[in-house]
């Protein structure tokens, strides 16, 4: 039995007992907020519903990702490139006849193959930006 006199004991048993029966706490780094992961894994954010309807863990690696980019021109390019490349090919599948610049499907793997190891070594400061930029933006 135990005597509690204020909220804050009371909060400092919560997580005294949380720790002695050894569950893990984790703080969402989109919101914030503290929960328990459901697996031993290494977990970054938690399964709450945001107001568009995905939770932390459906929304934040895009959110990151898109930060990240805006941020480095490499990957803004990349990803636009790989669109631009993407949509040539499949314009190539749909009408093969009108296309200027056709691209087969062994070419656009090809460029992806190129274009990912270039902005892989790039963040990994193998080569320069110059060098990553070269091999990525093909007209």
């Amino acid at each position: 039995m135990y005597h509690i006199r204020n909220l804050t004991e009371y909060y400092f048993l919560l997580l005294h007992l949380f720790a002695e029966n050894g569950y893990r706490l984790c703080r969402c780094q989109l919101c914030g907020r503290y929960f328990v992961p459901k697996t031993k894994k290494k977990t970054l954010y938690c399964d709450r519903v945001l107001k568009n309807e995905k939770t932390c863990k459906e929304f934040a690696p895009r959110l990151k990702h898109s930060i990240l980019a805006n941020r480095n021109e490499v990957l803004k390019t990349f990803d636009t490139q790989r669109g631009k490349m993407y949509k040539r090919y499949e314009r190539t599948l749909n009408t093969p006849d009108t296309v200027e610049k056709p691209l087969s499907f062994e070419e656009y793997y090809d460029w992806l193959e190129k274009a990912r190891t270039a902005r892989d070594n790039y963040l990994e400061e193998k080569i320069s930006k110059e060098e990553a930029l070269n091999v990525i933006c093909i007209e």
